[in-house]
Formats: structure tokens, sequence, C-alpha cells
């Protein structure tokens, strides 16, 4: 008997039909569901078929697993109604998938039983994991692909939150580019970005801030709500939302080593909240996986994620 694959659709509380792909394996090994969440704008299906490569290898593993649109996003009914794709991130990063989340969480559980569950996604899908935990006591784990612990927004300049490795990564371009002929042609016509330039050419020799006070300013309520550094585009429930979760379930942190998403992770959490997290490592753990981006765009990038995600689930939920 082979492993089986078929479209399933329910509807949410706000009563849109959502679609999605149900993996249900020939001999199920584990009594946990495994449900793969949207990566930020993208489909069930993810770049380069990401997740249907995940769940048929979770699914030989013997797990349930669930692939699913939430509403507005690829088959599901509903709209974005947002201008920029910036803001749509933000709304995700604010918990936008919950609803739709649980929801999906209550279906799989009267349909196949699984009452205990774990959470994966990239990107979008590894913050919407885990702010639904921060909700969900039926979430038991996290496979997190690359999560993002920072708030965009068409409002927020870029170029302003940048961290020391993507200004390592921005000059070290500018400097073999010092030589093209196409390159000086751009800066001599006044169409590179001189205050990007700048701003990487004099990173190093700056002096390493100053850890951040133990008591936020009041008037700074981004940052006391955060209870972490100033002049930050920080998550404000990041912090929380991840120590409360560790504290008691496992989370495995995939990153890509070019991505910069895990500079921000190291430098914008890490560094300012490690301490704080030490008692609990034993319960999470980082990963990363060299020089890839991202999605994980080569094949030898994708291999090494699915082998680092099946071992971990082996380890602790076969």
């Amino acid at each position: 008997m082979n492993n089986a694959i078929e479209p399933i659709t329910f509807e949410n509380r706000n009563g849109r039909r959502l679609f999605g792909m149900l993996h249900t394996p020939a001999a199920k090994r584990s009594q946990y569901g495994l449900v793969i969440l949207s990566p930020g704008i993208k489909s069930r299906v993810a770049p380069h078929r990401m997740y249907v490569k995940m769940a048929e290898r979770f699914c030989a593993m013997g797990f349930v697993v669930l692939r699913v649109d939430p509403e507005g996003l690829g088959d599901s009914e509903g709209e974005i109604m947002e201008k920029w794709t910036a803001d749509v991130y933000c709304s995700m990063e604010l918990g936008r998938l919950v609803d739709d989340t649980v929801d999906t969480l209550d279906w799989m559980q009267q349909q196949t039983g699984c009452d205990r569950f774990i959470l994966a996604g990239l990107c979008g899908g590894a913050i919407t994991a885990l702010l639904t935990a921060d909700r969900d006591a039926r979430v038991d784990a996290i496979l997190s692909l690359g999560m993002t612990c920072i708030l965009a927004s068409s409002n927020i300049d870029p170029a302003k939150y940048l961290t020391t490795k993507q200004l390592d990564s921005i000059r070290e371009k500018y400097l073999k580019k010092i030589l093209n002929p196409e390159a000086l042609l751009r800066f001599v016509t006044f169409k590179s970005d001189y205050r990007l330039l700048i701003k990487s050419l004099i990173a190093p020799l700056k002096k390493k801030p100053a850890p951040p006070p133990a008591n936020p300013a009041p008037d700074d309520k981004d940052a006391a709500a955060a209870g972490g550094p100033m002049n930050s585009n920080l998550n404000p429930h990041f912090p929380k939302a991840f120590e409360k979760f560790i504290s008691q379930n496992k989370i495995l942190l995939i990153f890509s080593e070019a991505d910069r998403l895990y500079w921000e992770f190291e430098e914008k959490y890490l560094q300012h909240y490690g301490d704080a997290i030490k008692p609990y490592q034993a319960n999470y753990d980082i990963q990363i996986v060299a020089d890839a981006n991202h999605i994980f765009s080569f094949r030898k990038w994708q291999d090494e994620m699915l082998a680092i995600s099946s071992q971990w689930l082996e380890r602790h939920y076969g």
C-alpha cells in the first residue's frame, strides 16, 4: 500500500473555503500531525515545489502531513487588500495567519485524529508557527526554515536597519566592482545608491554599539514592548513568544548562511536575548546550511535541509 495524497477543503471561521493537500502514510508511525504553513505570499507548493518535497519526505517517515493555502493566497478564497508586499509581510509577522492555522489544526484533529502537532514553514510560515504556538497548546514542536524576527513595512527605510553582516556583504560587492566599467558608469551618472555605499564603507570605522539598557526608555514604545534594543525593527512579539515556547517545547531553526534572516536573528535577537534563553538550550537547535540562499534553490542545499529536518524529527518525534 502506497502513501495517499488527496485534495481537501474546509471553511475557516470567516466562512472562506481553504484548499490544501493531505498526505497520509501507508503506515502511520507518529501520533503527531505535521502542518506545513504558507511561506509568506507563496502557495502551499512553495518555491521549486519545496513543500511538496518536504511533505513527501515526512509522510514516508510515517507522519500525516497537511499543506494548506490560507485565506487570500493560492487556491483559497479571500483577498489580499494591502497595496504593498512589505505590508502583507508585516501583517503576517504580527499574526495575520494565526486564526487560519488554528482552524486548520481543528480540521486536521477532526479528520485524522491527531491531537498534537508539529508546525513547519519557511519565513512567514515559521513566524506564523511561533505565534500560533503562543495561542494553541496543541503545538508541540516547530520546524523553522529562515524564521524572520523583524517587522517589514512600506513605511520603514530598509537601509536604516541593516545588520553588520549585510553591510559587510554590500561593501564586498561594491569593492569587487570597483574596476568594472559598467559599475563605474553607473557611479558617475548618479545611478548608484550613494547613501548605501557610504554607509557600508564607514561601517567598519564605527565603534561597536554599547549593550542596550536593562530598562528601555518609556517613551520608546516599540522598544519597550519588545523589552530589548532601542532603534530596532525587532518584532515586539518575538522575544516573549520564542522564550515561552522553548521553555517547554522543542524547535529546530534551520538558516541559510547567505540569508539576511540568519544575520538578523543573530544580531537583533541572540546578541540581546541569548542569556535569557540559555536555560533552554536543550530545547532549541540551530543549524546552518552553508552557502545556501533564502529558498534553498540548489538541490545540494535542499538535500541538506531535508536531511537535517528528517534526523531531528526522527530523533524526537519518530
